[in-house]
Parts: C-alpha cells; structure tokens; sequence
C-alpha cells in the first residue's frame, strides 16, 4: 500500500516539477548504493545483517560471488569465510538457502582443482560443512544436506580420505542408542544410500557390522528402516557377506512383531534374493517368502503377493529359459538347437552331482539310527562280511524312491516268536524297513508340532542335517493329522502288498544265496543285517526323493497345513494329482506339467498360479489379479517356453477378467511374451487373446496397438496375412476425440509396411494411409504424410509402378488441389515426407509433384505457403540435383524461394529463410527430455 501511495504521489507532483517532454521513470530503475558494491563488498556488508531477508539473499548469491572473485585467492578466501559465518546463522532458512548452494559451490571448485587454491577448500570447508548439518536440529537442514552428500558423493567431488575418517563416521555414531529417534531412522537410511555410491570396500568396512547390529535395534522404526534397505545393502555388499552376515538378520526381520517391518522385507525380497546365490534362493529364500505370503496381516500378504512375480524372476537361467536380454536390454531368443544342447549339458551335470552325493552321504554313515537291538549285530555283520555287502549296489535304486508299506499287512507284530517267511525279491526289506520307519514315526508324531515360526528360526539356525530332520518330522505329523493323506497311504499299501505275493527275485537269491522258494529264519544275523541295510537306505532315498521338486512340495505343504488351512484348501487337488502321475505324455490324464520343472520352487508357483482366484481378492489385494498379470512375462521368462504349460491357464484366466486394467497389463506385454514363447505357441496361445483384444476396449486396444508390429512380426506369414483385413479396425474408437489412437496406427502402420509385398501394401495399408492423412487433427496428418511416403516407397520399388503412378496421382487429386487449405498445406508436407524418405527418384519428383508444389507458392493462405516454403527451403533446394543449374527446375525454384522471403506474413519469411529452424528447438526439447528421464 505504501508503494502505490508513494507512486500516486510522484504522478501528482509531476506537472509541478517536470516539463511535458520528460518521462516520469520507474522506482526500479533507480540505481541504488548496493548496485555499486561489488559482489565481495555486498557479502561483507550483508553477512551479519540484522535482516533475515538480507542474509537470504546473499546465501542465493553466494555462488555468483565465488566466481566473480575466482582469480583472486585473498578474496576466495573472504567467501569461504562468509559462507562458514552462514553456516552458524541461528535461522534455518538461512542455513537451508546456503545448503542448497553448496553443492553448486563444490562442483566449481572441483572443476577449477587444476588452480592449487581450489584444491583444499572442498575438504577444509565443504565438508565439515555438510558433516555438521548432518546432526542439524532442524529437519529441513538435515534433508537438505542430505540431499548435498548424495550429489557430491555420486560425481565424485569428495576424496577417499575424506569419506573414510569425516562422512562416514558422522553417519555411523548417528545411529548410536544416544541419538534421536528420527535422527537414527535418518542416519539408517543415509548409511544405505551411501553405501551404493561408495562402493563394496568401504561399505563392508564402515557399515556392514553397524547395519547388522541395527537390524536387531528395540526400536521398530530403526528394523523397518533396515528392512527397506536391505537389498541395497546386500547388493552392494555381494553374495558372500551377504550370506554370512546379512541373511541371519533378515530372518529375523522377517519374524519381526510389528507388520510393518515385515512387509518391508516383504517389498525388498526381491533385491535380497538376486544378491544371494541359487542354493540359498531355493533352500532358504523360499520358505522365508512362504511364510510372508501366510503371514496373519493382511498389508504383509498383499506386500508379498505383490513381489512373488518378481521373486520368482530371480531363478531365471537363460540356459533353460531359452531367452537372454542383450547389451540394450532387448529380448532375444537362443537358437533351438543351443537350447537342447545346453538342456543335454544341464542334465547330465544334474546326473553326476546327484550320484555323487548319494555315494558320499552313503559311505559318511549319515543315516537315521537304527533300532538299537540290532545295531551292534549290524556293525559286525558289515566288518566281517563285506562280500555279503558287496553284493548289494545301492545306486542301483536310489532314483526310485521306495514306496510307503505297512508291514503289518505280512507280518503279525504281537508274534515275539521267531518267524519264518518267504523273501521276495526286494520287498521283504522294504517292509523290515518301514516296519522301523513306521516305528520312529510313532516316536516323532508323539512331539508336538511347533510353531511356524519357531521352524524357521531353526531352519536358518541350524544345520543341514537338523533342516531334514525337522522336515521328517513335519512329513509325519502332517501326514498323521491328515485323514485324507492316512486314507490314500493305505490303499497304496493294499495295492503293493497285493502285487508283493506275486514278485520272485533273482535278486533274492543274490542277497541271500538261497533258492526263492526256501524259507529263512528272520532272527537270522545276515537278515537283519540286509533289513537294517534296506532301513538305512530307505531313509536315504526318501531323503533323496525330498530334495527332488515334488519331494519339496510334499515338504513344503505341511508347512503351509500348520500355517494357514486355506492353502491346504486350494491346493489339495493339485497334490492329489502328483501322487498319482504315472506318465509323462502330454496327452495322458495323469500328466501333470508342474513335475517336470525344476526351475521355480512348485510352492512359489502354486501360490502364484493361486493369485487368479476370486477368494484372493477378497482377503488379499482387489488388486491382485493385475499384479499377476503384470509378472507374467516375467514367470514365463523364468519357466521358459517348455514349461509354459504351468501358467498358460492363469494367462488365459487373467486375459478374460472382468477388470480392464488387468486386460490392458496384459495387451501392454503381449509382444514380449510372444518373443519369450517362441512362434508355435504364440500361435497356438497367444493369437486367441490378441483377437479379443481386438474387440476390446480402447484402453486394452491401445496396448496392441502400440506394439502392433513387433508383435506380428513373431507369427507366422499366413497369419500376418490375414490380419491385414483387420487392421482397419483400429480406426473406429469408442471416442472419436481419442486422435492419439490413430497417431499410433500410422506409426506401427510404417513399420508394418516391412512384412508385406508391394500389392498388399497397396491393397490393404495404402487405403488407411489416404484415411489417416486427412484426418482432422494436425498430428496424425503429420505422421501420416510420413506413412504414405513409405507405402510410395514400396510401391515404387516393385516391378510392377501401376500402384505408384495411381498413388501420385491420388494425392495431386485429393490434396494438391483440395478446396480446404489443411488439403493442400497436407500436399506441401506429403511433398516434404517423399523427398526426406526418398520415395521417388529426384527425376521422377521432379516431373510428377514439384510443379503441383510450386503452384502453391501464391496460395491465399499464409500456412499453406509456410509449409511451402519449408519444404522448399529444408528439403529440395539443399539436394544437389535440384542445385544444379542444369536442371531445368532450377529456375522456378529459385524464383519461387525469392518470393516466398518477400512475403507479406512474417512466418512464411521466417521459414523461406532459415534452412532448419527447428534444430536448436529441436536439440533443446532432447536434452530436456534426456534430463527429464534421468531424474
């Protein structure tokens, strides 16, 4: 108010005091005593102001003032000084405005290190600076400085010396028991960010122990800190540390009381499992990720339903999957032959490991102990008869696991009198065996199950040999308390004990060197030395069979019985159907595809195959389908196109959801997964959905459309054929205003025009161009003019110039000499477009379109000559045959540009005049889209 009185005062006075020819100026134009200071005589005189804003202001211009005062190192010096004296001001807007300028500060200094006077500054100034900000009483001076370590840190202005011995420390006695709760939580999250920028060296050196220590902090924002974090940590840190030091602590979290920390390492699991080798990814990953997925709180299954697709594509092995991404980040297919080889390679190797463990395990004298009557007679039965021993080849039978059997079913066990039967060939021992296992069962099943989470406590905490100890218990309770699993375990055993009267044995007389039909007394010392041979081995082979794919889920699946029923529920079917698989032929009934894979844990990919069930919804995420289907391409990477059956029901489930955001997902991607599956099961699978999508909504359409013709390019020819009738469909939207929708029709159009013959270009593509070009919207006629330049290219280049000369004369007729200007402005670019993709021969356009150009040099409408004149003056005038002066269209087009740059509107001269004045636009508009991309 005090402004404008003060003006109406000067405008009243001015009649008074100034003639009529003198200018009343501005109170900004008034030089004021500042403005003659220089920049280091403001900052000295400003510096300890009384005046906030003062202060403010010289905190901005600091900068300015460094490099005003660079050549002279006296006054450098004066700045530096001022800017400390800033630093203590008692405002935090103060220090806030300073913080912001002093990254700008240190990268000027860092680039002029070549002068020995910037050499020192950074470390005598700037970072004990930043260093004392960091522990800042307010919060928006400790964000900001922050946010300046992370920026110096990533171009490298700080000295190693100097992060070693001033930054880190600072950080790492934040995060001490003596510090704020949010100045810990802050410093935790410093600590992990830094340790990306410095590197594994440092970060295992200054951060590795504290991290671990913090993980296990009483304060649960310092755990749920941690557990964000985590994979940054491990990732910087590698694999082996990461095993040895970080994964016990991330067991923990996981367990963690408060959900929210769970969910945490629920988001990050997918970071911690690409840092951690295969073994441990499927051996102990897995289970801990089962357990967020059952996990009571609803916030930490979405969370882990959220990430299981993601997880699950760290088991990818393009060795199996057939698929590999390239130095761009391209898909790209291995040759089917590669592929089998490598397969060949794969199983082999497979074959060899798992015959020498079992040899090693077997020769260790690992096994389950023995009944304890019969164990010393055993110990003397294998010293003094090691050709009795020899006989038998263990190996022989290690790759079939030995079913379960009642020996009741033969044998009274109430009779304590010694009993005599007939050995069959190998089934007598396997009844003595699981006479005992059945035994040791009864002794296990008597021990409460415990909690899921105190298995996973001992299953990270313990050995190996406690793991499957604890998961034969879990396999025995879990098939005690299951009637359903008790009912079918006693048919089987009917079923072999029928078939077990009718088996002779040569190998019977080899074990035992007595006839079939001879009888045998069971007290006998060789006999229950064989029978304590087979237990032995029994257990091994069941041992064996677990760590196979469908032992595992066997394993797994009690797990999830005492963890949460509803798994039980959804899946029972499913492991009804392994019991029962019996062949491995596709077309059989008991073909069950999940058997034969061995890349993805089964329970990963049950409960991801679960994610389409409507109950999931409900109780999970409403979302969840869209999660599924946004992890789809990334599932089917990881299985590979030879087991693409596992999944290939929840595609189709997920391709007819009600939801069309889960449809679009799925038509955003559809391109990939046809580069993942190869062409026969695209063609097979993937082109029934792409036909309904065609008939989709425009927000599904849109996601074909987009990758329209890559994703054509991967089928077979008769069916890209066959969609050239359809491809007008795309011009009919539910919206007409939806013009970015035609726009993306003429950019997939061109590309298109590659997979097909000049006739069908002309037939089919060649009518939806002419469409596309006069569209009303000036965009897609832009891209358009470009489309009908490649189809005249193609056209032109075939044996047979009908189509070409009928195309040409299609455009002089329906836009050279349109009535509407946005017709004949549509002539001038498609003119443009011909001669920048080089649709005709200079000759050709010389004779057939330039003389129907020219003629529109003298149209009526300034935006037609303005497209005139750019085509002239970017396009034709630099090529060297219409340079020429030999060429006979030389002369009108030099006449018509000296016309055009006499014309009345302004535009047309701009254009008639520069030869490319779009190209510093042009160079800006990419540089800021760069920038725009890298932040």
């Amino acid at each position: 108010m005090a402004d404008l009185l003060l003006l109406q005062d000067l405008t009243d006075c001015g009649d008074d005091d100034y003639g009529e020819n003198d200018m009343i100026g501005s109170i900004l134009d008034i030089t004021t005593q500042d403005e003659l200071l220089s920049p280091l005589d403001r900052l000295r005189k400003y510096v300890d102001s009384d005046n906030l804003f003062h202060r403010q202001m010289i905190a901005r211009s600091i900068v300015d003032t460094l490099k005003a005062v660079s050549d002279e190192d006296k006054e450098c010096s004066a700045v530096f000084r001022a800017m400390l004296r800033l630093s203590e001001d008692i405002e935090p807007s103060v220090r806030s405005e300073l913080m912001e300028q002093v990254p700008h500060v240190a990268m000027f200094c860092h680039e002029m290190s070549s002068r020995p006077y910037f050499q020192e500054p950074i470390s005598q100034y700037i970072v004990q600076m930043i260093v004392n900000y960091l522990t800042d009483t307010n919060n928006q001076v400790r964000k900001t400085s922050q946010a300046a370590l992370l920026v110096l840190l990533e171009q490298g202005v700080f000295k190693k010396s100097d992060v070693e011995e001033m930054i880190c420390p600072v950080i790492v006695n934040l995060t001490n028991a003596d510090s704020s709760d949010d100045l810990r939580t802050e410093a935790v999250a410093l600590m992990s960010k830094v340790a990306t920028l410095i590197g594994k060296m440092l970060s295992e050196k200054l951060f590795l122990h504290r991290f671990g220590e913090l993980c296990l902090d009483s304060l649960f924002h310092v755990r749920k800190v941690c557990a964000a974090n985590f994979g940054d940590m491990c990732n910087v840190v590698g694999t082996d540390p990461t095993e040895r030091l970080l994964l016990p602590r991330f067991y923990y979290l996981c367990e963690d009381g408060v959900w929210g920390v769970r969910k945490a390492c629920a988001e990050c699991f997918m970071a911690v499992s690409y840092a951690c080798s295969a073994s441990t990814r499927h051996k102990d990953l897995t289970p801990l990720f089962i357990s967020l997925i059952c996990d009571q709180s609803r916030w930490v299954r979405m969370a882990a339903f959220q990430a299981l697709g993601p997880f699950i594509s760290t088991f990818a092995d393009s060795s199996k999957s057939g698929v590999y991404f390239n130095d761009d980040g391209c898909l790209m297919a291995i040759s089917d032959e590669l592929l089998l080889q490598n397969a060949i390679k794969a199983a082999e190797k497979k074959k060899r490991e798992n015959a020498d463990s079992y040899t090693n395990e077997h020769n260790s004298d690992t096994y389950p102990t023995s009944h304890p009557d019969t164990t010393a007679e055993t110990e003397e039965i294998k010293l003094g008869n090691k050709s009795e021993e020899s006989a038998f080849n263990e190996f022989n039978f290690w790759s079939c696991p030995l079913p379960v059997v009642d020996t009741t079913s033969f044998i009274d066990t109430n009779n304590t009198t010694s009993q005599t039967l007939q050995l069959p060939e190998i089934e007598t021992e396997t009844n003595s065996n699981h006479t005992t296992s059945s035994e040791t069962e009864t002794e296990l099943t008597d021990t409460p199950p415990s909690a899921p989470s105190e298995n996973l406590t001992n299953i990270h905490e313990q050995s190996t040999e406690s793991q499957s100890e604890e998961d034969n218990v879990a396999i025995a309770t879990g098939s005690d308390n299951d009637p359903d699993t008790a009912v079918s375990e006693e048919e089987e055993e009917e079923g072999v004990g029928g078939e077990s009267d009718q088996l002779t044995g040569e190998g019977s007389d080899e074990l035992t060197g007595k006839g079939s039909g001879e009888l045998i007394d069971s007290n006998d010392p060789l006999h229950k030395a064989l029978v304590e041979e087979y237990i032995m081995f029994g257990e091994h082979a069941a041992n064996i069979g677990s760590t196979h794919v469908i032992g595992t889920q066997v394993n797994e699946l009690t797990v999830f019985q005492n963890t949460n029923a509803n798994i039980e529920d959804i899946h029972s079917e499913y492991y009804e159907e392994t019991s029962a698989v019996g062949s491995a032929d596709p077309g059989s009934v008991d073909y069950d595809p999940f058997s034969h894979q061995d890349t993805v844990p089964q329970s990963l990919l049950e409960h991801y195959i679960s994610m389409i069930d409507p109950a999931r919804a409900q109780t999970v995420d409403l979302e969840i389908a869209k999660h599924c289907a946004y992890s789809i391409p990334a599932v089917a990477f990881t299985l590979g196109r030879r087991n693409w059956i596992c999944i290939k029901n929840v595609y189709e489930t997920l391709a007819q959801d009600m939801q069309w955001k889960v449809r679009r997902t799925l038509a955003f991607s559809l391109h990939d997964l046809a580069i993942i599956l190869g062409q026969e099961i695209t063609c097979c699978d993937l082109v029934p959905v792409f036909n309904s999508f065609l008939k989709d909504l425009d927000e599904v359409r849109i996601g074909i459309l987009k990758h329209l013709s890559e994703f054509l390019k991967l089928v077979s020819t008769d069916l890209q054929i066959t969609y050239l009738a359809k491809l007008n469909v795309f011009l009919s939207t539910d919206n007409s205003r939806n013009w970015r929708f035609r726009m993306d029709l003429a950019e997939q159009l061109i590309d298109l025009c590659e997979l097909y013959e000049p006739q069908e270009i002309n037939e089919y593509i060649c009518p939806i161009a002419l469409t596309l070009a006069s569209d009303r919207v000036a965009e897609v006629r832009k891209t358009a003019s470009r489309l009908v330049a490649v189809v005249l290219k193609h056209l032109r280049d075939s044996e047979e110039l009908v189509n070409c000369n009928n195309l040409i004369r299609t455009i002089i007729n329906r836009y050279a000499y349109c009535p509407q200007w946005f017709g004949r402005r549509m002539f001038a670019d498609l003119c443009q477009s011909a001669v920048d993709e080089r649709s005709l021969p200079h000759e050709q356009f010389a004779v057939d379109l330039l003389p129907n150009l020219l003629a529109l040099k003298n149209d009526c409408v300034p935006n037609v000559r303005m497209a005139v004149a750019r085509t002239l003056v970017q396009s034709i005038s630099p090529l060297e045959y219409f340079s020429s002066y030999k060429n006979p269209q030389h002369e009108p087009l030099i006449s018509a540009v000296k016309l055009l740059q006499s014309d009345g509107d302004r535009d047309v001269r701009f254009y008639s005049t520069l030869s490319n004045p779009y190209k510093h636009h042009e160079d800006a508009v990419r540089s800021f889209v760069f920038i725009d991309v890298a932040v």
